[in-house]
């Protein structure tokens, strides 16, 4: 069940007076050799449960409750009786709150257990709102497989993303004070280790700060996770644009953040480009709202103009899943 916001005792991420360890968009699976499984889970009428079976999606609408938050039944019927893998994908809404799993029940005489791990590859993916899927329109919050690290990593065929998403954070942003930068969010991350691989998405938010602090920064967030997870492969995003452009800020804080992995020359930390990719992943032409032609903030960028619609984080995670695959790739050759 991963766990994505990890802060100081503040009120968190997802708004309310939930605790700051609250997932987003998380997940669990069991086997059953049941022909029937019922699932209880406290939800509500905007937060859509997905299911999958054996790796196939049962469908791509989602099932909500039937009303305001109350305990709700969903039940998989199959033809007969045979071991399954099922997965069940449960978001977190910011303004229903979490949806709690509660029970699971069978037919009589059947059972459930946990599958298996031997084989599920583990990511890390630190982050802020971009990887959280947060946006203006609020069309990713509901959809458990919507946000970007979850759809990266289900291309990707990683069955356990563990988003450390923290909104409004970088490697040097806290918000101001209000929460915490990635440097004090690595030791929050030993209970959903070990990995297998981290993924670091940060540098919309530290565009204010000086290159050469970047730089600094990051190389020192490198040499701490290294001491950490000595043997975990780590890529490295450049930063993203929303609609600016990518502006002279985004592409000086890709720099920078590029800087560091090349100072910690490490064979399994590798940096991908995002904002000084070619084509760049988010190209816009301002905040003006004006139709861009020679872009793709117009379907991309939510009108918040900063983060990215639920079309956008899709498109997202295909640059990324390519990316990751290949810096993977670089790592063994």
């Amino acid at each position: 069940m991963p766990v994505t916001s990890v802060l100081p005792q503040t009120t968190g991420n997802i708004g309310g007076s939930f605790a700051d360890q609250s997932s987003w968009a998380s997940a669990f699976e069991v086997e059953t050799d049941a022909p029937n499984i019922q699932f209880g889970l406290f939800t509500d009428n905007v937060k859509k449960i997905m299911f999958q079976v054996d790796g196939q999606y049962v469908d791509f609408t989602g099932s909500t409750g039937p009303g305001a938050s109350a305990d709700t039944y969903f039940k998989l019927a199959f033809a007969s009786a045979g071991i399954r893998r099922i997965r069940v994908l449960v978001p977190t809404h910011p303004s229903g709150g979490p949806a709690l799993i509660k029970t699971i029940r069978t037919a009589p005489l059947y059972s459930f257990w946990k599958p298996c791990q031997r084989d599920v590859i583990r990511v890390g993916w630190s982050g802020d709102s971009y990887s959280e899927g947060t946006n203006g329109a609020g069309t990713v919050y509901p959809i458990p497989n919507a946000s970007w690290p979850v759809m990266t990593c289900e291309l990707l065929g990683f069955r356990d993303c563990r988003q450390l998403a923290v909104g409004a954070t970088g490697y040097l942003s806290d918000d101001g004070g209000l929460r915490s930068k990635m440097r004090d969010q690595i030791p929050r991350w030993a209970a959903q280790g070990p990995f297998d691989l981290l993924v670091f998405a940060h540098g919309y938010n530290d565009s204010s700060f000086s290159a050469s602090a970047i730089t600094a920064e990051v190389l020192y967030d490198l040499q701490l996770v290294r001491a950490n997870y000595p043997t975990t492969p780590i890529v490295v995003h450049g930063c993203q644009a929303g609609n600016s452009g990518p502006g002279a800020s985004q592409i000086a804080t890709e720099n920078a953040i590029a800087a560091a992995v090349a100072q910690f020359a490490d064979q399994f930390a590798v940096f991908m480009p995002v904002s000084t990719d070619i084509p760049t992943w988010l190209n816009g032409t301002g905040y003006s709202g004006a139709t861009n032609a020679s872009g793709n903030s117009d379907i991309y960028v939510d009108p918040d103009h900063t983060h990215a619609t639920q079309s956008g984080y899709q498109y997202l995670s295909y640059r990324s899943a390519r990316a990751i695959r290949n810096a993977l790739a670089s790592m063994i050759n």
